[in-house]
């Protein structure tokens, strides 16, 4: 599913709240934008009854270039985390 995706969906579902399709788009993107500066900032984010997105830190280690056998390090970085909420679990299984 792609944001177009979403756009159709939403403007379906409520197509007395959304006026236009760009006015969908543009408030998609705008939660979107949300979520990533606050993971920028290193804040979590919860969405009740969805899920939780935060970022970790990947602690360095060692990694080995297999085509060469070579012994690389690998320096530490941030990653996105995404838990999903049990509302959100469940309803999936």
């Amino acid at each position: 599913m792609v944001i177009e995706d979403i756009k159709a969906k939403l403007m379906e579902r409520n197509p007395k709240d959304v006026p236009s399709k760009a006015a969908c788009e543009r408030l998609i993107k705008g939660v979107f934008d949300i979520i990533e500066e606050a993971l920028k900032e290193e804040e979590t984010v919860r969405i009740s009854g969805f899920g939780t997105f935060e970022t970790k830190v990947r602690a360095a280690r060692k990694g080995l270039n297999l085509q060469t056998g070579d012994r690389l390090d690998i320096p530490e970085t941030k990653v996105v985390r995404f838990r999903p909420a049990t509302a959100l679990r469940d309803s999936v299984r």
